[in-house]
């Protein structure tokens, strides 16, 4: 025999505890429409104007609207179902849609059904581009409708039928909530809550106005003598009539008149119930209360403003569940069959502060760190691109990396292409690739082909190292007059950099002059390496680079 923990083979798919044709126990009899369970309604012969009776409350229709404004304060986004096109095309229809119909006021209107305990709203349809459009939604009187014992959706009440028109599917949206469980399709509002309190408060004003009344200002009292006629008792009551109006009154002799004030003692009084009802509904709407009262501190404040948020997200993600699941579903159905669904929600978070974020990320940047693309997006948002670094400006290097970078490119000069390229990524990793081509493409030392220029045995910097490539039928006439450009600028270049040059090889020089053997002169070197200014020749470099590169776009411009 199974155990209570085995499933079965299969499941049971039926459902078996519905409500209808009286299997619900807790109900005392079902027609074919269901009663709200709401035991005040039912104290109320089920009478929804009772709860609207309540909204004529000031704190009631001012916490009430504190939490309906601060979720339409909010901004509202729709996001696609996935990331197909498909998707993104049926997320921007909804967007379009919510936009043209004003839904924030759709929202505002739906959010009294948490008041009530459920909402319903028909969507007006409309023949549109790509099938069916939405032309408005209209929030509707949630008392016009009851529900069905049999399936429990929405119908319409009205005096010719009184027991509820059927409503055609996919037009109608409605919600509920409050209920602790399912079989209560009208849910639970605030107003359940909320009529004791409103109820209290309100007596409670009445007979603070009857003891003003009574006691706000001393009470006249007039005595007379035993066996007073008439007569002086009509004008005893006209003297004391005359006080309400009068400062000075005229007596007959022997007449008092006293003044009584009330006198009481405790600390019970009409203001503090007032104060206590007021509260106890902020708790009720907002289940805080000090967004809504003075006398709390700032700390306070801000932990129950937490709390507020909470409440009002749960508002906000309640309307989006219920329209997602509903009008957009019908919506993607229509236009988009198919496609993942898009979800309408509303950013109810504050946004958070940054800066520290981005002052934390400055230091971790500086000790040689670098946030990736990714992580700059997710944390401060698109918009954001990495800064392009120039090409001219990557090419300007150290005084004793030009240095280097010359030498082999003077040194590999039989080297093909390929090789010298590998030789000076490994070198200089800084570089970009196509600065590093640059460098290799405008050396006079190796053509595109490979083909060794046999360099001028004299130092660097002196010498011929141009070379007619055109007479040897390995360039085309564009080419040849593009290398002939080049080769200006590499003279122009050797031209400036000779006299930067020889302040370098003179140092050298002068230190292997001075040496008795290369292992002397070797550390002596090691020591005058770092000391070689190469700035000047940094800077000429750079602009022999960038005038190249105009150069070259100019030509190229020209040719076109």
């Amino acid at each position: 025999m199974l155990s209570s923990s085995t499933p079965p083979a299969k499941p049971s798919f039926p459902e078996i505890a519905t409500i209808g044709e009286g299997r619900d126990i807790t109900r005392e009899s079902i027609g074919l429409l269901l009663e709200p369970q709401d035991k005040v309604l039912k104290s109320k012969d089920l009478n929804y104007e009772v709860y609207e009776d309540i909204l004529r409350d000031d704190q009631v229709q001012s916490c009430f609207q504190q939490r309906r404004t601060a979720v339409i304060s909010r901004e509202w986004e729709v996001m696609p179902g996935d990331d197909t096109p498909q998707a993104a095309e049926a997320a921007d229809f909804i967007r379009a849609t919510l936009e043209r119909i004003n839904w924030d006021s759709v929202t505002e209107k739906m959010l009294f059904g948490v008041f009530y305990g459920y909402g319903v709203a028909e969507c007006l349809w409309q023949p549109g581009e790509k099938g069916v459009d939405l032309a408005a939604i209209k929030v509707r009187k949630a008392r016009r409708f009851k529900f069905g014992s049999a399936d429990q959706l929405p119908k319409l009440i009205t005096k010719e039928k009184a027991d509820g028109e059927d409503l055609p599917p996919a037009k109608f949206w409605h919600f509920c909530t409050g209920a602790d469980n399912d079989d209560e399709p009208y849910g639970l509002g605030l107003g359940h809550w909320l009529y004791w309190l409103v109820f209290f408060k309100r007596n409670g004003i009445k007979s603070w106005l009857k003891f003003l009344q009574n006691f706000a200002q001393p009470t006249r009292h007039g005595k007379y003598q035993p066996g007073a006629t008439d007569e002086e008792k009509k004008r005893l009551l006209q003297a004391l009539e005359a006080i309400g109006e009068d400062s000075g009154i005229i007596t007959p002799e022997g007449i008092v008149i006293e003044l009584i004030e009330a006198s009481r003692s405790g600390t019970a009084d009409y203001a503090t119930l007032h104060d206590k009802m007021d509260a106890a509904i902020a708790k009720v709407i907002l289940s805080q209360t000090m967004t809504t009262d003075n006398g709390s501190s700032r700390s306070q404040a801000q932990v129950h403003e937490g709390v507020k948020q909470e409440v009002i997200k749960t508002d906000a993600d309640l309307i989006c569940g219920s329209f997602n699941n509903g009008p957009v579903r019908w919506l993607c159905d229509w236009n988009y069959p198919g496609v993942a669904y898009p979800k309408v929600w509303r950013r109810i978070e504050d946004e958070p502060d940054l800066l520290p974020q981005a002052q934390r990320d400055e230091i971790i940047t500086k000790i040689g760190f670098t946030p990736n693309p990714q992580y700059i997006q997710e944390t401060y948002g698109n918009g954001f691109v990495p800064p392009e670094e120039d090409a001219e400006q990557a090419a300007v290097l150290s005084g004793s990396q030009m240095e280097s970078l010359l030498k082999i490119l003077a040194q590999s000069s039989g080297y093909s292409p390929e090789k010298r390229s590998a030789i000076l990524r490994l070198a200089f990793p800084q570089l970009p690739e196509d600065q590093l081509q640059l460098l290799i493409a405008e050396d006079p030392s190796a053509n595109a082909q490979g083909q060794t220029l046999t360099p001028n045995p004299s130092p660097v910097g002196e010498g011929d190292m141009t070379v007619d490539l055109s007479e040897r039928g390995v360039l085309g006439f564009a080419e040849a007059q593009r290398l002939a450009t080049v080769d200006r600028f590499v003279a122009q270049l050797r031209e400036r950099a000779q006299p930067e040059f020889e302040k370098m090889t003179l140092r050298l020089r002068s230190a292997l002059a001075e040496s008795t053997d290369l292992v002397e002169f070797r550390e002596k070197l090691d020591g005058l390496y770092p000391d070689l200014d190469g700035d000047a020749l940094t800077q000429i470099m750079a602009e022999a680079m960038f005038a190249s590169k105009l150069a070259g776009i100019f030509e190229a411009q020209e040719g076109e």
